[in-house]
């Protein structure tokens, strides 16, 4: 993963991008769910990643997920 990559806000989600991947970080209700968009064109839509309580433990998840995918 690139060292400069960082979460951004984009609207109402939070935004995390690197050179192979982009995921999404956005509230529903109470919890904070961790997506990416489904790779699939027949299928469309997202796919839930993890379901968090706080922005900042999906935030973390979503840096440790991205630095494991580019190990």
């Amino acid at each position: 993963m690139s060292t400069t990559a960082h979460w951004r806000r984009l609207g109402t989600a939070y935004i995390l991008r690197d050179e192979y991947s982009t995921l999404y970080a956005k509230r529903s209700g109470s919890r904070y769910h961790l997506m990416a968009r489904n790779p699939n064109p027949i299928q469309g839509g997202w796919l839930t990643l993890g379901t968090y309580r706080t922005l900042r433990d999906v935030q973390r998840a979503g840096l440790e997920l991205m630095q494991e995918v580019s190990a």
